[in-house]
């Protein structure tokens, strides 16, 4: 299969995952407490600031994280310059944004003492720093 024919490919299929993860995120930008995942939560977590503050930086920063990342793997960017750009913008994401949202949604977990244990660490072993 000729190079570019891949690229095309690969392009197209981030596009598709990305266009996905749009469409699974959309519906909660209405900021209403009854859509899908947010009706599994109770009336005292939906109207927690704190709760409400840390999944929407979640879900708007893991977007564009999961697409940073992928896009990393198309030898388009494999110049310096864009592959440089596009992984500080996936590292700080996920640094500065996705992991310290995805810790305060911990404390929220479904499931108990366990689930916020293991999302908590799943938080600061993912978010740390690499080296």
């Amino acid at each position: 299969m000729p190079r570019n024919l891949l690229l095309l490919l690969a392009a197209l299929l981030i596009a598709a995952f990305a266009g996905l993860m749009l469409t699974k995120t959309l519906p909660y930008y209405t900021f209403e407490k009854g859509i899908h995942f947010l009706t599994t939560k109770s009336d005292a977590t939906n109207d927690n600031p704190w709760f409400r503050l840390g999944f929407y930086v979640h879900i708007t920063t893991s977007l564009v994280v999961l697409v940073l990342g992928l896009l990393q793997w198309l030898p388009v960017v494999a110049g310096p310059g864009l592959h440089r750009r596009l992984g500080q913008g996936y590292v700080l994401g996920i640094l500065v944004l996705a992991a310290p949202s995805g810790l305060l949604l911990a404390r929220f977990a479904n499931g108990g003492l366990v689930a916020q244990v293991g999302f908590s660490l799943q938080c600061v072993v993912g978010g740390s720093p690499p080296g």
